[in-house]
């Protein structure tokens, strides 16, 4: 388990997940992501009220799942 450590890098995280094995042989496939995204970008007026946000029981303040409604058109 590796809650609360901190990693030297984040190619040690790459590498530790690719050692990952479970019972039914599930295969993890690991990308790192080196992009710049625009901060402050603003969202339509209601979907902050269409937004459930699901805290998870670890660090919720940085664990957490947004889980928007769907809307049928």
């Amino acid at each position: 388990m590796c809650q609360g450590l901190i990693f030297e890098s984040v190619q040690t995280v790459k590498d530790l997940m690719a050692t990952v094995t479970t019972r039914t042989a599930l295969k993890l496939l690991t990308t790192i992501l080196y992009n710049t995204y625009q901060t402050g970008r603003k969202v339509a007026v209601d979907f902050k009220s269409n937004l459930k946000i699901v805290f998870d029981e670890f660090l919720p303040q940085w664990n957490y799942t947004p889980k928007p409604q769907l809307q049928v058109i």
